[in-house]
């Protein structure tokens, strides 16, 4: 019996996910508004601290004009979806847990198909304070996890 040995994608392609995970969740978190809840600020503030972690470890790697071009092209997709300069606050609320979704699918792509990066603590780290973002903002938005899954698939 042969074993199973996964296959990954070129580094950097990796590298160019990893980017566009931190791309779309650095997005996200500028939607934030001062919160007034304790707990999510001590949240947000975790995520903050390994989101620029791990964006301090992907700057360490050059990008070249064509993976730039293609995530751009990719995070053009999500362009409708982050404009919310018009929404009441409720539109708002339910686009913020969206998008968060999708960032957490991003995040879920890394640490899946991305071996080179993920195994810094950073990652570890990220995915585990934005996942528990994203299932207490489930709680509140039933269907925000796969209204933010359908909006990755668009981009991704």
């Amino acid at each position: 019996m042969q074993e199973y040995t996964p296959s990954f994608p070129p580094v950097p392609i990796q590298h160019s996910r990893c980017v566009m995970a931190v791309s779309v969740a650095k997005a996200v978190m500028q939607l934030f508004k001062e919160p007034a809840d304790k707990a999510l600020i001590g949240q947000l503030q975790k995520i903050r601290r390994w989101l620029d972690d791990c964006e301090k470890q992907i700057r360490e790697r050059p990008l070249s004009r064509g993976a730039q071009r293609d995530i751009d092209r990719k995070l053009s997709h999500l362009d409708a979806a982050f404009n919310v300069k018009d929404l009441d606050d409720e539109a708002l609320f339910q686009r913020v847990c969206t998008l968060v979704w999708t960032a957490d699918t991003f995040i879920l792509d890394v640490r899946c198909t991305c071996p080179e990066f993920r195994t810094a603590r950073c990652w570890r780290y990220l995915w585990q304070t934005w996942g528990t973002l994203a299932e207490a903002l489930l709680k509140i938005c039933p269907g925000a996890d796969e209204q933010g899954c359908a909006l990755y698939e668009r981009a991704a």
